[in-house]
């Protein structure tokens, strides 16, 4: 069944459909940009809240920007607001090995640890490891919610890793001690943080 599972797939598709969950959102046909010969001086892996944040303030900056996510209604949202973005799979190594890495200065991961799959496999560890074999050498920043991840995942060849609590709280104590209040990037809602939220 595995050898053959996409003719098997081909064929058992128009039944398959009374298993979908209904309301999933999926990528509107011919949404897929391609970047291949653009250049990039960040790419940006997970577009929630925390990566949109980042990226908006980086494109406000003038950095280059390319935004990935497996949602489309993030990849929607990241192109309303003007940014490049392209959905795609960060756990597909052969997706990982086509993005137009050749100079970037950063990639930047903002998905969160969930083991997926039948081994249970760190996702941000797996993301490494296929940019690494794609050929690029440059940093990478993952992020991390414990001091024990963070550093599991210097571990796995992360230059970076973030903690947006850690770094909030940093960020925080500027503030009460007198730093300049940056503007408030305002971001759109999204149906899935909504859903989060409630």
């Amino acid at each position: 069944m595995i050898t053959y599972s996409h003719a098997l797939y081909a064929v058992l598709e128009p039944l398959l459909g009374v298993f979908e969950r209904t309301g999933t959102p999926r990528e509107p046909s011919g949404q897929q940009a391609g970047h291949q010969g653009e250049q990039f001086d960040v790419v940006m892996i997970g577009l929630g809240r925390f990566g949109t944040a980042i990226g908006l303030r980086l494109h406000e900056r003038g950095e280059r920007v390319l935004g990935i996510d497996f949602n489309p209604e993030a990849v929607r949202r990241w192109r309303n607001l003007g940014l490049n973005a392209d959905f795609g799979d960060a756990n597909d190594a052969e997706y990982i090995n086509g993005l137009p890495l050749a100079g970037v200065r950063w990639v930047v991961s903002t998905i969160p640890a969930q083991p997926t799959g039948l081994s249970h496999e760190e996702p941000r560890e797996t993301l490494v490891q296929a940019i690494r074999l794609s050929g690029y050498q440059g940093p990478i920043a993952l992020t991390s919610h414990s001091g024990r991840e963070t550093e599991d995942l210097l571990a796995t060849g992360a230059e970076l890793v973030l903690e947006p609590f850690q770094d909030g709280a940093d960020r925080a104590v500027e503030l009460l001690a007198g730093s300049k209040r940056l503007s408030h990037t305002s971001i759109p809602p999204i149906a899935s943080e909504i859903l989060e939220q409630s």
